[in-house]
């Protein structure tokens, strides 16, 4: 795709300002309110980067090497999940003491199975030993519960107030339904269209406020999987529950001081007995264009970790069966790594932009699916008349705020990972003085082999009133990250 020329670059961003304008409270509809208990400080899996998650490291039946933790490591994750008991850790911890990873247990097996006075002294025993094995930051948490049913939640609060109290250094952390329960899992492998319906979308947020009310968790995370292949040549994309889902937890993320997360889907799973002759419906193979799309969406909206499921292939389960993943069985590249590394680049090319940034304000621009009212945006002041940004092709874009550190950003993101968008911009900017760029963040997809644009200036010879109508066209996925420059905040 060519640049875009600079100065629309330019205009474009400063223009976008006014109509976000100065920070703003979010308006939080009652079942996303904020908790009367602050909660617990967010202890990161990866202090100072951006965590990027792998689930599964490898093969679960066979013994891990530490090829396998070097080869994750290169494809560009700094975290990983183990499924594994403690007699499968305890040989490995000296095996990557020394590499940079860290790595979080599941303990959802151990919820269902034993109490919190069990869990409480097994973690007291565990930490002793990575302290005196390895390094403290090693062993960076705990996943408590993989999405619990409502009535699991009690439950879930005794063993998770244990683990904190264990080892109240590491990361507590609950993975959560992305749909109503009753709808999760079917046959079919499909995702419902659950926000098309009043009840359904109530079903899930009193699930969420259910859970942080009970919980008090420090930090929320959610997997929800928008794309479903249903034949050789036809996919299936579930937008409305897909930005349902992250409006929701960005809005409720932002009510309560929660940071959250999200996931990307990497496993091309089938919801078939193996023995079936029938592959569909899968979840796809992963592109750039899909993992784009649900990671780069997700950080627009605040998300301070991307989790990818699955990384490794694993044997069949009561659902269905792996085609393939990140890796095989034996560690080798799968068909979507090359993929998964690139966006993983991307992400650390970014952090600095994502890491700790508070979400000022979004708007979708485009309409067409429909979003639930009660969760479209987190309002800004409304535009002034001298700048509009409209869907002129195309599923259209979402467009954030961020604020990170004392800088201001602007992301923009294609809602579409497999068709191109075209945004109208409309402004009437008064140009009155010199407005240095200090960063434009492009990615490699407008610009190949281009890291950022040097600093460029507004030349006293360009009009000082610029009327004028641009149209930009977004690749699939496709994203621009915007630096304000102090000037025009």
């Amino acid at each position: 795709m060519r640049k875009l020329p600079y100065l629309l670059l330019l205009i474009i961003a400063a223009a976008i300002v006014s109509d976000f304008g100065k920070s703003c409270g979010i308006r939080a509809e009652n079942k996303t309110a904020p908790a009367t208990v602050a909660p617990p400080e967010y202890i990161s899996p990866t202090p100072g980067k951006f965590p990027i998650i792998a689930w599964n490291p490898y093969y679960v039946k066979r013994t891990p090497t530490r090829l396998d933790f070097q080869r994750l490591i290169s494809c560009g994750f700094n975290s990983t999940l183990l499924n594994v008991g403690f007699e499968d850790l305890y040989p490995l911890i000296p095996k990557i003491k020394d590499l940079d990873v860290s790595l979080i247990l599941n303990l959802s097996w151990f919820s269902d199975n034993y109490k919190d006075s069990i869990c409480y002294q097994l973690m007291k025993q565990l930490r002793s030993y990575v302290n005196s094995h390895a390094h403290p930051g090693l062993l960076a948490g705990y996943l408590v519960k993989d999405e619990p049913i409502l009535k699991q939640i009690d439950n879930v609060k005794s063993i998770h107030n244990a683990v904190t109290a264990a080892d109240p250094a590491a990361l507590a952390w609950v993975n959560l339904l992305g749909e109503p329960t009753n709808n999760f899992m079917s046959n079919e492998g499909a995702r419902s269209n659950f926000s098309d319906s009043q009840n359904q979308r109530d079903l899930v947020k009193e699930y969420l406020s259910t859970f942080c009310d009970a919980v008090n968790p420090m930090v929320l995370s959610y997997d929800f999987y928008p794309i479903k292949q249903v034949s050789a040549d036809s996919l299936e994309i579930y937008f409305n529950d897909f930005f349902y889902d992250l409006a929701l937890y960005a809005h409720t993320s932002k009510a309560r001081g929660i940071p959250f997360w999200a996931f990307c889907e990497t496993a091309n799973y089938i919801y078939r007995n193996p023995e079936s002759p029938e592959i569909y419906p899968q979840r796809p193979i992963a592109t750039e264009e899909y993992l784009r799309f649900e990671a780069f969406n997700a950080l627009a909206l605040g998300a301070q970790g991307i989790v990818y499921w699955s990384y490794a292939m694993q044997d069949p389960n009561e659902n269905g069966y792996y085609q393939s993943a990140v890796v095989d069985k034996n560690g080798n590249p799968g068909p979507s790594w090359n993929a998964v590394k690139q966006i993983n680049k991307e992400i650390k090319e970014h952090s600095d932009v994502f890491l700790g940034a508070t979400l000022e304000g979004y708007m979708f621009v485009g309409n067409q699916y429909r979003r639930p009212s009660e969760i479209i945006r987190i309002p800004g002041p409304t535009a002034n008349g001298k700048f509009s940004v409209s869907r002129y092709s195309g599923k259209g874009a979402l467009v954030s705020r961020l604020s990170n550190k004392g800088k201001t950003y602007i992301v923009i993101v294609n809602q579409d990972p497999v068709k191109r968008s075209t945004l109208r911009f409309g402004y009437q900017v008064k140009l009155d003085t010199c407005m240095p760029m200090d960063t434009m963040a492009i990615p490699s997809i407008i610009n190949p082999g281009h890291n950022g644009l040097n600093p460029i200036a507004l030349r006293d010879s360009i009009p000082r009133l610029v009327s004028v109508t641009r149209h930009v066209t977004l690749e699939p996925s496709q994203y621009i990250i915007y630096q304000i420059p102090d000037s025009t905040k």
